[in-house]
């Protein structure tokens, strides 16, 4: 499951991927595209409870160019 910012200058950015129901999140990552993206540093890429991935980033360096942040979250069925 994925789920994206728009793609703009604002900073912070945050951003949470769902796990469809009844799914537990096993992995996750993030991602940081666009022209912007080298001015920027992700602070959060972690787990959101046992079934969403969090991300966030700001620009460490102050940037009109347009960036955006993914988060991707790898989800199963975990037996009990």
């Amino acid at each position: 499951m994925a789920a994206e910012t728009a793609a703009t200058s604002a900073s912070p950015k945050a951003i949470t991927a769902s796990c469809p129901a009844g799914k537990k999140v096993v992995g996750g990552g993030i991602e940081i595209g666009g022209p912007g993206r080298a001015r920027v540093s992700a602070t959060e890429n972690q787990p959101a409870g046992d079934a969403a991935w969090e991300a966030e980033a700001f620009e460490v360096v102050a940037t009109a160019a347009s960036w955006k942040l993914e988060a991707h979250a790898i989800c199963a069925t975990v037996a009990p």
